[in-house]
């Protein structure tokens, strides 16, 4: 299961390559291409989520937090 919707994420987001290269770029750049910034941003979050709430619910909080400690490391140095 864990490998099936990881891959399904990973697939997903390889097919909104093209949208998230026109981000990259610039949000006024991307809302000229004609590109919904902000539901590219929605489904983004939500499939990285996901992705994420399915591998931490099988290898264990502690890598979660292993994941999460640098980052509020940084913010609080």
């Amino acid at each position: 299961v864990p490998a099936a919707s990881v891959l399904l994420g990973l697939v997903l987001l390889l097919g909104m390559a093209r949208p998230l290269n026109a981000l990259m770029t610039g949000e006024q750049t991307a809302v000229t291409l004609g590109l919904n910034a902000r539901n590219v941003r929605l489904r983004v979050f939500l499939i990285a989520s996901l992705m994420t709430g399915v591998l931490v619910s099988i290898s264990g909080s502690i890598g979660f937090v292993g994941l999460m400690v640098p980052h509020i490391a940084r913010r609080l140095v």
